[in-house]
């Protein structure tokens, strides 16, 4: 006979259905079933690459590729962090934007080296910024990698703008991105701004998990009037 839940009993349930999954959850990545690694044994902060411009009163083109080639007895390839263009807004809100790209294409010495996951986080103090991940098919491509979690168009603690991570499809062996995003200042021309991008990515080196950091900055420094 079916039985029917008072209010009480559903919110038992409710709970349970909240703590259950929360706990599996939990137990999942101690146990390395979400492919994430237990422990990194090493992790590898490499120097921060920097461009600074000053902030001009009209459409500009700047196509300013930043790129880091990277190797070791594990891993190689390169990280790009290019700043596309600058315009001014014409419409009233939507603040004045820069274009960026972030790439990068990474390949295993051998098949026991693969690329577990990579992350990609932006911050800025300015606190009416906003960074955001474009969302049409034109806009990004990645190989060997799936969407976990993406997060932009906010302003969150240690002023955090937006993030994004991915993680890599049966153990790759190498791995491609290139994702089109938009930085949008709302401020005027006299404003300084310096965005900070952190690409991070964990690889198994056919032993242990190691991580690569690899910091880029651009800056722009408030214009005077023409």
């Amino acid at each position: 006979m079916l039985k029917v839940l008072n209010g009480n009993n559903w919110k038992a349930v409710l709970l349970l259905s909240i703590v259950v999954p929360v706990g599996l959850l939990a137990t999942f990545k101690l146990t390395g079933l979400l492919g994430e690694p237990a422990t990194i044994a090493e992790t590898i902060t490499l120097e921060p690459v920097e461009w600074e411009f000053e902030r001009p009163y009209s459409y500009v083109v700047f196509d300013k590729l930043l790129r880091v080639p990277y190797s070791n007895n594990y891993l190689s390839g390169t990280f790009d962090f290019i700043v596309i263009d600058y315009a001014e807004s014409v419409n009233v809100g939507f603040g004045d934007r820069v274009t960026l790209i972030i790439r990068l294409n990474l390949t295993g010495a051998n098949s026991d080296v693969f690329i577990e996951n990579v992350c990609f986080c932006f911050h800025e103090i300015y606190q009416g910024s906003r960074l955001y991940f474009q969302r049409s098919n034109v806009d990004f491509q990645f190989i060997n990698l799936s969407l976990a979690e993406i997060v932009d168009g906010f302003n969150g603690e240690n002023n955090l703008k937006a993030f994004i991570s991915l993680a890599g499809l049966n153990h790759p062996n190498n791995v491609y991105l290139h994702w089109t995003t938009l930085w949008t200042l709302h401020s005027l021309n006299t404003q300084d701004h310096e965005l900070s991008a952190t690409y991070e990515v964990t690889y198994y080196n056919g032993t242990a998990y190691n991580k690569i950091i690899q910091p880029f900055k651009v800056q722009i420094k408030g214009g005077t009037k023409p």
